[in-house]
């Protein structure tokens, strides 16, 4: 290499200057020499991007991490979260990191000037029962039913809420309760209905008879229409007959 275009111009002897070990065609051996190998201005120690495939004066690196934000860097903000992950993708001048302590969610938000939901579930810090519990879930009816912002499963104490999300989450145990629920109502209603039926027919079964003792019924009611009586309070016409004839031999006998 011409020394006009060498850097390094007294250097090593014996090489030859290649992409592999002068990247930047300086002159200067990478590995020996030269403490920029890409010439970007950023020595290789805090360079992101040691063999930057840009030149220096086409550079766009407004983070100063070394490599350029369209091509290259992946961290426009250079807080340590990728650009893909970063909700906050903020001042590329910013020295601020984020760290489990700053950024408990790890999204790239400041917890502290910035991000409104911590943990990322989707619940305001404000509303948020567990404001730094599961990171990065989101609470909806199925496994946050009270929206409080802890997962029922895991953060949530409360028994109540723990037994509508199994319930939930179980349809088939839902349709048992809700089968045996419906099975007991039922029951309830025909064991009524039947009370009532038997003490209805009772009261009329009596009136009946006792229309049967008196005489002045008596006069007005052949044997014929007792039984047809009898019968339309459900018995049979055999056991109506039966009934009848024992009231004309008790009435007989007592005249």
């Amino acid at each position: 290499m011409l020394d006009e275009f060498d850097e390094c111009p007294r250097g090593m002897l014996g090489w030859t200057s290649t992409p592999l070990n002068d990247w930047d065609s300086d002159g200067c051996n990478d590995a020996n020499e030269d403490s920029d190998d890409d010439g970007d201005g950023y020595s290789d120690f805090e360079d992101g991007c040691m063999r930057s495939v840009l030149s220096a004066e086409s550079h766009t690196d407004l983070d100063g991490d070394g490599c350029d934000d369209y091509t290259e860097d992946n961290d426009l903000d250079n807080d340590g979260i990728e650009s893909a992950f970063d909700n906050c993708e903020g001042d590329p001048t910013s020295d601020w990191v984020s760290t489990l302590i700053t950024d408990f969610d790890r999204d790239g938000c400041d917890d502290e000037t910035e991000d409104w939901d911590d943990d990322g579930d989707g619940v305001p810090d404000s509303e948020d029962s567990c404001p730094l519990g599961l990171i990065n879930w989101n609470s909806d009816s199925d496994n946050d039913i009270d929206g409080d912002g802890c997962m029922d499963s895991i953060e949530d104490d409360r028994v109540s809420g723990r037994i509508l999300h199994t319930l939930r989450s179980n349809a088939f145990m839902t349709l048992i309760i809700g089968s045996l629920t419906v099975l007991l109502l039922a029951g309830m209603v025909l064991s009524s209905q039947r009370g009532r039926g038997r003490y209805e027919l009772a009261d009329q079964t009596r009136s009946v008879e006792e229309s049967m003792r008196s005489g002045s019924s008596h006069a007005l009611n052949t044997p014929e229409k007792e039984v047809r009586d009898l019968s339309d309070l459900g018995y049979s016409p055999e056991v109506a007959r039966a009934i009848v004839e024992n009231e004309e031999k008790v009435r007989r006998g007592r005249n």
